[in-house]
């Protein structure tokens, strides 16, 4: 790691001599000039480290260790959890304690009982008492801290008072809350601590969001109830201005809108548990837990309430039950709010594989964070880093100055970190015009540059390098944080390893390949050119049906790349039309029985065509008729492409393999740079010419992405051969994405740097 730099620190127009927020201002208002922001990228990756040393911390860590409270109130629940102060028969259910005075004691892991068993808490900073805690002027609860006197705790008496209640409950003797775990006047603990929070409520046995909520009455804890229980507690419309009420508290909550909570939350993952506070002299369902005043709703069941919340409110506005349709509607958008606050960023085949540490991309964070806040605003590169689980951080304590942008500092750190999102997505191609002159192609305008839908990895049509800022492969100078977009929401699976940043560019692992091919397939094109036609011709006189044309543009696309596999093999060729398979390839189903590209591959290329690599004929391993069958699964890209859709507005990479077949009889491919061994042709890229370069990054899952949603992504560049080596490796210019079809699971994969 090199050396770090003494920084300048200025001065901002308002006195404040931090970094501050400019994810609303471009990339080229920030700094004046790309190598002005090149410069600075590279300054600031000089303070980058390896999380593992902020780790340390993490095995130190203290705890409130809980002492026998001296005073408890025995409070009757009833067997079936529903809690009543009229209840005095102790025989009706087991007592809960309250305790009156506590003492808590600041200690280290040792001091748990359940090994490392304890309660991390999470709850919103610098807020006053809730006015309806009304026990908090007879408790009392002291904290020991190592050296010192027993004194009050600096945490809300509510929330410290809730979350031991919680713990005991649960049979645990510690909690963990920041403000008293953590020394607030030792800097290096609090900038050690906060990389590596995420792990503090990752690793809890249990953790819990306080909420300031609160709900007084039994209709409003019955409406609340309907919406997770249907069987039970049916929802009648007549509750429904209640619901709404209680959604709208709920919104309101300054829990749902604090950047930390939302990164305890996303570390904690599903199982963390809302606790809302209650009457408890009123009685409450049985899965909204034992402890008096408390309603505790995990995470998981909370967002699929919310979603059940939507169906029913749009069955009644569907059969005209609602008396005020008004209200209905502002259930249903607080219940939309709500279920959005939490991202669910996990793969869908792991929804209930609680031990999944959930993570995502920089762009999908900043999405998330856009609408959050927090007090002391450069900590949000922690708060970024811990959601998406880097494994290298920057030292936000000595970044904390003005004299460095934020928007800057975020992109550095998703880069070294091989996260390629925060690249693009500020706004990409828009298709303005159809090209007189070829038939079937467009014309893209690179002018616009805002916020669009889904459009997002997309090609970038020109060899002029002005289109990027900072460096050959950075961000569009006018790109803007505050506008990012995210397309996956299981972006972590396509980090580039390793990445580092230096003054001669971006250093990342990889392969070149040379378009050098062109491979004739008239059998292809004599099959396909005039459905394909009659295609063009119907989707531009045609006002269609979207499913409609959908269905049969899909066909068409079918027809297509299994004709062109199979001309391929008879052609004599492998590796080409193994490649197009692994784009083209039925989906696997997972052990959860669903579709997906980490499921295992139902039909490999070389038992449906019957050819090995070494160019023998070999068996079909599949029953007579079982071809339709897959040809007929074949995922395919769309043909469509409508100038006014948000989806289809930017061709496909099988529209433009069958554009160029269908007008050349041929396809342009090639094979690996400097290949050592069968340089036989495996790649397809759009908008390539002969002899052109391209460079695709290796990344975590391989071969893999090509099953994902990042197959139909631009996730390579077109890029030229400087002549200069930096670090022992080839210096390479890029020109933009390319998307397109690759494999090189068996290939070397060599370190190159980006200028």
């Amino acid at each position: 790691m090199a050396e770090s730099k003494p920084l300048a620190i200025t001065i901002n127009t308002d006195g404040s001599t931090h970094i501050k927020d400019d994810t609303i201002r471009a990339f080229n208002e920030i700094h004046s000039s790309s190598q002005r922001m090149r410069q600075q990228m590279v300054d600031i990756a000089q303070h980058a480290f390896k999380r593992a040393q902020a780790q340390d911390w993490a095995t130190q860590m203290r705890f409130l260790v809980i002492r026998e409270p001296s005073d408890r109130i025995e409070r009757p629940t009833t067997l079936k959890g529903r809690e009543t102060s009229e209840q005095s028969d102790t025989s009706q259910g087991p007592l809960t304690s309250v305790m009156r005075n506590l003492t808590l004691e600041l200690a280290s892991a040792s001091a748990l009982v359940a090994g490392s068993a304890y309660v991390a808490v999470s709850y919103c900073w610098n807020r006053e008492e809730v006015d309806w805690f009304t026990d908090q002027k007879t408790l009392r609860i002291d904290v020991v801290r190592p050296g010192d006197d027993s004194s009050p705790s600096m945490v809300p008496l509510d929330v410290l008072h809730r979350s031991v209640t919680h713990a005991i409950q649960q049979g645990v003797n510690a909690v963990w809350i920041d403000q008293e775990c953590i020394n607030q006047k030792d800097d290096d603990q609090k900038e050690a601590a906060i990389q590596v929070m995420d792990i503090v409520y990752q690793k809890a046995a249990h953790a819990i969001a306080v909420l300031e909520t609160y709900l007084e009455t039994e209709a409003e804890i019955t409406a609340l109830a309907s919406v997770f229980d249907e069987d039970d507690y049916p929802f009648n419309p007549t509750q429904m201005e209640v619901l709404a009420d209680v959604l709208t508290d709920l919104c309101n909550d300054a829990w749902f809108s604090r950047a930390w909570t939302l990164q305890e939350a996303t570390s904690a993952g599903v199982t963390m548990v809302l606790l809302i506070g209650c009457n408890p002299n009123v009685s409450k369902p049985a899965f909204f837990g034992t402890t008096p005043g408390e309603i505790a709703i995990s995470i998981w069941d909370f967002q699929q309430a919310m979603v059940i919340v939507r169906n029913i409110i749009e069955d009644c506005l569907a059969t005209g039950l609602c008396a005020n349709e008004s209200t209905a509607i502002q259930a249903s958008n607080c219940a939309e709010v709500l279920y959005n606050y939490v991202p669910t960023i996990y793969p869908e085949s792991r929804i209930k594989d609680t031990s999944h540490r959930q993570t995502c991309s920089a762009a999908e964070a900043f999405t998330f964070l856009d609408d959050r806040e927090n007090s002391h605003f450069p900590d949000r590169l922690a708060i970024l880093g811990n959601l998406c689980n880097y494994e290298k951080r920057l030292k936000s304590c000595v970044l904390d100055v003005p004299s460095h942008a934020f928007t800057t500092c975020a992109l550095v750190l998703a880069t070294i970190n091989g996260d390629m999102s925060l690249l693009v997505g500020y706004g990409g191609n828009v298709i303005s015009a159809r090209d007189k002159n070829s038939p079937g192609a467009w014309v893209f305008d690179l002018a616009r540059d805002g916020r669009s839908h889904l459009d997002v990895f997309v090609n970038d049509d020109s060899d002029s390098c002005s289109i990027n800022y900072g460096f050959s492969w950075g961000p569009k100078p006018t790109g803007r944080l505050h506008d990012i977009q995210y397309f996956d929401d299981n972006g972590h699976g396509y980090r580039l390893t390793p990445a580092t940043i230096s003054e001669n560019g971006w250093k990342i692992r990889g392969v070149v390949w040379h378009m050098v091919y062109s491979i004739a397939v008239p059998q292809t094109q004599n099959s396909i050119t005039a459905r394909w036609m009659q295609e063009l011709e119907t989707q531009r006189v045609k006002m269609w049906d979207i499913h409609q044309a959908t269905k049969r543009s899909e066909l068409l696309a079918q027809d297509f790349i299994w004709t062109l596999l199979h001309d391929l093999v008879k052609l004599g060729y492998y590796h080409l039309p193994k490649t197009l398979w692994n784009f083209f390839q039925p989906w696997g189903k997972t052990d959860y029985g669903l579709d997906s590209y980490e499921a295992p591959i139902p039909y490999p290329f070389e038992q449906v065509f019957g050819r090995s690599a070494e160019g023998k004929e070999q068996g079909k391993l599949f029953e007579i008729g079982e071809d339709e069958y897959i040809k007929s699964h074949l995922r395919v890209g769309t043909l469509l492409v409508d100038v006014e859709s948000e989806v289809y507005r930017t061709p496909s990479s099988t529209r433009v393999l069958i554009e160029q077949i269908s007008q050349t009889g041929s396809i342009i491919c090639g094979a690996q740079l400097k290949s050592s061994g069968c340089s036989e042709p495996r790649v397809f890229f759009d908008g390539c010419k002969q002899g052109d370069l391209v460079f695709t990054p290796f990344t975590a899952p391989g071969d893999g992405a090509a099953r994902s949603l990042y197959g139909a992504q631009a996730m390579s560049w077109k890029v030229s051969r400087t002549g200069k080596i930096a670090e022992e490796c080839e210096i390479l210019h890029c020109f933009g994405r390319r998307s397109g079809f690759w494999r090189m699971d068996d290939l070397v994969h060599t370190n190159y740097i980006l200028e």
